[in-house]
């Protein structure tokens, strides 16, 4: 019996190649589209699921100014040490600290390395794999390295690496006490040499355990399952005030918590990206749908012209249940057919998808995420398109439908014109949000940072001494036009932050006052062409160590003028200069008040080079030259203040290159329901066209009768429209310091863009109707 369903479906399904055509088509570019879409949503909800304690594991924040959401999330090393046998409701802890870039020898070849430093209890903590090496026991001694799996083959090859001696930056001497696997892509940490946090004593803090003045590392926290965050929160907050006595009146507004580390990737301070995904989210189930629509539309459109069928399979025997499952198993074979075809659309479009995405994606058969996503569409789609019209035609009296045609049970349209109005309406929402978000990024790529960030690249310092002569140098060639030092290595992100700032006139209520602060050169605001508002910039003088330089927002706040006296970071001096506001950090944030300092005795970690406009590639050269000659065992590498803006925004970038792509797809599934009960339409009223036709109606009476219903639909959909799009968008843009806004244009191109794609879509067939031959149509009348 069910080959003989599966074989008659197969006929019906060839008989009407156009309309199976169009069902096979809409649900499987739906199916594959979705299914890419979840594909990234997973990966985004994935990050450090991999551990198996990772509800209970948290970062320590401190909130340092609550009025204005200052929370850092880094805290004083100390903090470990006296809270680890006062709160029980901690099990582990396990501090942190990026040791940047350093320098590693190993058989007389030089490499560069970012370096980690962790506690033992680290590895107890987090469930990443050990390839050699024991986990109870990770760091052999103080003189003990870890190494990820790939590093150690970049080392040693095949070799084992268990005992083989590193050396960094020429002084200590480390050896391999364990190999872990590669963290994976989806960890928010991403370690490749990891020394032990102890031996930061030896060589750079020897007072780890009771220092509370530098906020330089990061607590990771297990607690046990029954904990409460808010109650630990509070201890660790008194147990800060208890011991830092030396700050009591600095504390008022400090406090600790405790971030939870299935959030740092989509919630992290900045960060839009659970929002997102939840929008992702929604696109993909907003494709589902019209592709539903669409076939559920044409399906209970076309189920009554099968009347005459039903009638002749009654009266040779068929019962009512013969009839449902037969209409069953033709919305089944559609079905697979479809997801055959979108299984292999998504191998053969991942390659692509993961350039788009940034990510390293791959769709496997036995994901059982993926077989309940095609098995509840399934089911819908046999609920909504099979069994409504399987119910309704295998209970109707034969002898009248074969006598006159007709049945008690006519579909009424109603249901498929509110469809109708649903994709529509999704369609112009669809299409307004890729205008705003195009219109978003568009303002933050053209935005005025402030400074000038053309022609201009930064490296490094490293170990590199001879400051002086290689900055004569450079100065000496025709392709470069200044050089300067700063402490940050771009300005996309500035972290640097202190509340040691005192003046005169302070009020009380501005004492705990955070400001983000940035050691430079004298001349680094001319090579950056910071302009200035008031005063003037550094003179190149020793009287520069006792001069400042704040930007707008600081003055403002501050109510300072050039001249006033600071004291700051414990020296006293003076405010030569305000700038106008500069963006240091992304445009997620607002800009925050700053202040520039020279500080003699240090030259600063990274060169800012300006260069020509067509001397970039020599200026480069030459760099590179004086680099061999002062700094030969290290790496030399520079990236350009525009690349770096330009990968601050990437992900942002990708995201609405994404988001357009599965948008138009939507549009474009809607436009294909739309054709298809234009079709539908154009052939239920073949005769009625050939009737008005005779009577002298004319192509465009006859094409205004065939879409005038559909289009006053979609003018529905677009008035419903308007408002749900202006809000969500409105929704998106509250996560940009500087957002542009919505002009008033945009929901008329949205919706007139809407109604050009639906009146191309059904006008194109209305036409061809339309300019049928009437003898055609009433040959047989």
């Amino acid at each position: 019996m069910v080959r003989n369903y599966i074989k008659i479906a197969w006929r019906s399904l060839l008989k009407n190649r156009q309309y199976s055509l169009l069902h096979i088509i809409g649900l499987s570019i739906s199916l594959a589209a979705t299914v890419l879409i979840l594909l990234w949503v997973w990966d985004e909800w994935s990050y450090d699921t991999m551990h198996q304690k990772a509800a209970d594991i948290y970062t320590m924040t401190v909130t340092v100014d609550p009025e204005h959401k200052e929370v850092w999330h880094v805290s004083p090393s100390a903090i470990a040490s006296f809270a680890k046998g006062q709160i029980t409701d901690i099990e582990k802890f396990a501090r942190t600290y990026d040791a940047g870039s350093q320098l590693i020898t190993y058989e007389g070849k030089n490499f560069q390395e970012d370096v980690e430093h962790v506690d033992p209890d680290f590895f107890e903590i987090f469930d990443f794999p050990f390839v050699y090496g024991n986990r109870q026991q990770p760091f052999a001694n103080l003189h003990s390295v870890i190494l990820s799996e790939s590093l150690a083959q970049k080392y040693f090859g095949d070799d084992n690496p268990l005992g083989k001696v590193l050396t960094v930056d020429k002084i200590r001497k480390l050896t391999v006490s364990a190999v872990i696997k590669d963290m994976p892509h989806n960890s928010s940490l991403q370690y490749q040499m990891i020394l032990p946090f102890n031996l930061l004593r030896t060589y750079k803090f020897p007072d780890l355990d009771n220092n509370w003045d530098e906020f330089d590392y990061e607590t990771v926290v297990l607690l046990k399952p029954t904990a409460n965050v808010a109650s630990v929160s509070k201890e660790l907050t008194k147990i800060h005030k208890a011991n830092n006595l030396t700050a009591i009146e600095d504390l008022r507004n400090f406090s600790y918590g405790l971030f939870p580390l299935l959030d740092i990737h989509l919630s992290s301070e900045g960060s839009r990206g659970k929002q997102q995904v939840w929008i992702f989210t929604l696109v993909a189930a907003v494709i589902l749908m019209i592709a539903s629509i669409n076939y559920v539309n044409l399906v209970t459109a076309r189920a009554t012209r099968r009347n005459k069928e039903v009638g002749v399979r009654k009266i040779v025997g068929a019962s009512s249940t013969h009839l449902f499952w037969q209409f069953l198993s033709e919305s089944c074979l559609i079905f697979f057919i479809a997801a055959f075809i979108a299984l292999s659309m998504i191998f053969a479009l991942l390659p692509f998808y993961n350039d788009i995405s940034g990510k390293q994606l791959t769709l496997s058969l036995v994901d059982h995420r993926i077989w309940m996503l095609l098995g509840s569409t399934l089911f819908v789609l046999l609920l909504l398109a099979g069994v409504y019209p399987a119910l309704k035609l295998s209970k109707f009296h034969a002898a009248r439908v074969l006598k006159d045609g007709t049945t008690s049970t006519q579909n009424k349209s109603s249901l498929r014109q509110s469809l109708v109005v649903i994709q529509f309406c999704c369609s112009v929402v669809l299409i307004m949000s890729t205008i705003v978000i195009a219109q978003q990024l568009a303002f933050i790529r053209k935005k005025d940072l402030g400074y000038d960030k053309e022609n201009v690249f930064t490296f490094p310092r490293k170990n590199l001494k001879n400051i002086a002569t290689v900055k004569t140098s450079l100065l000496n060639s025709a392709s470069i036009q200044g050089v300067s030092l700063a402490a940050e290595k771009g300005l996309d992100n500035a972290e640097g932050l202190t509340t040691v700032i005192d003046w005169k006139g302070k009020p009380r209520s501005m004492i705990n006052y955070i400001i983000y602060q940035l050691a430079v050169e004298h001349d680094f605001t001319d090579v950056l062409h910071i302009p200035f508002v008031a005063g003037h910039g550094f003179t190149g003088t020793p009287a520069d160590s006792n001069s400042f330089i704040l930007n707008e927002t600081a003055a403002k706040q501050m109510s300072a003028k050039v001249g006033l006296q600071l004291s700051y970071e414990g020296k006293q001096g003076t405010v030569i200069g305000i700038t106008q506001d500069f963006h240091f950090q992304d445009m997620k944030k607002a800009i925050g008040p700053l202040i520039l300092s020279v500080n003699q005795d240090v030259a600063g970690d990274y060169f800012y080079v300006r260069t020509t406009a067509n001397g970039t590639e020599e200026a480069l050269k030459h760099v590179k030259q004086l680099w061999d000659q002062y700094n030969s065992d290290y790496e030399f590498s520079y990236w350009f203040l525009e690349e770096t803006f330009d990968r601050l925004y990437r992900e942002d970038i990708r995201v609405g290159v994404l988001f357009n792509i599965f948008a138009g797809i939507a549009i474009l599934l809607s436009c294909l329901g739309l054709f298809g009960l234009v079709t539908f339409t154009a052939e239920t009223k073949v005769k009625e066209i050939g009737i008005r036709k005779t009577l002298g109606a004319s192509i465009g009476n006859i094409m205004l009768m065939l879409t005038r219903d559909f289009i006053q639909l979609v003018a529905l959909g677009l008035i419903i429209a308007a408002p749900l799009g202006y809000w969500i968008m409105n929704t998106w843009l509250a996560n940009y310091a500087y957002r542009i806004t919505i002009q008033w244009w945009v929901l008329p191109l949205a919706s007139l863009t809407a109604l050009l794609i639906a009146l191309a879509t059904v006008c194109g067939k209305s036409l061809r109707a339309a300019r049928a031959n009437p003898v055609d149509s009433l040959r047989d009348e």
